[in-house]
C-alpha cells in the first residue's frame, strides 16, 4: 500500500462554536480535518448530555472492522474511544512527560537561587 492509499479513522468537527460534535470518518489521511471522507462509522459527543450527563459515542461496528480490513488507521483518538466501546484493546497509557514539564522538573532538582547566592558568598546568613 502506497502512502497515497492510506486511510486513517478519524474525527471530523461539527457542531457550533464551544459546542463540538464530531463524526468518526474513513478519511485518507492527506484530506483536512474537515475534509473529505469515505464513510462515516459513528459519532461523538464530547459534551456530557443534560439528561444522563454522560458523553455520547455511537459507533457501528461492522464499518469499522470493514475499513480496519481494508487497512484503515485508527488516530489516538479514536483508537482510545474504540477501546472504550471494545472494539479494539484499550491503548497503553502515555506516561511522557511534556517539555515544559521536563524543563521545569529539571529545574526545581536543582539548589534554589537563594541557597547558590548563600553558597557564593553573595547573600549574608542570618
Amino acid at each position: 500500500m502506497s502512502a497515497r492509499d492510506v486511510v486513517r479513522l478519524r474525527l471530523a468537527r461539527f457542531g457550533h462554536k464551544n459546542r463540538p460534535f464530531y463524526r468518526i470518518v474513513a478519511a485518507p489521511i492527506r484530506a483536512s480535518r474537515d475534509g473529505r471522507f469515505f464513510d462515516i462509522v459513528g459519532t461523538y459527543n464530547p459534551l456530557p448530555s443534560k439528561a444522563t450527563g454522560k458523553k455520547e459515542v455511537r459507533i457501528n461496528e461492522g464499518k469499522v472492522k470493514l475499513w480496519m480490513a481494508k487497512g484503515a488507521v485508527p488516530s489516538t483518538t479514536v483508537e482510545r474511544l474504540l477501546g472504550m466501546y471494545g472494539i479494539l484493546p484499550m491503548p497503553p497509557v502515555n506516561k511522557v512527560k511534556p517539555k515544559w514539564a521536563m524543563k521545569r522538573s529539571v529545574w526545581k532538582e536543582g539548589p534554589s537561587a537563594v541557597e547558590q547566592c548563600k553558597a557564593l558568598g553573595l547573600l549574608p546568613d542570618k
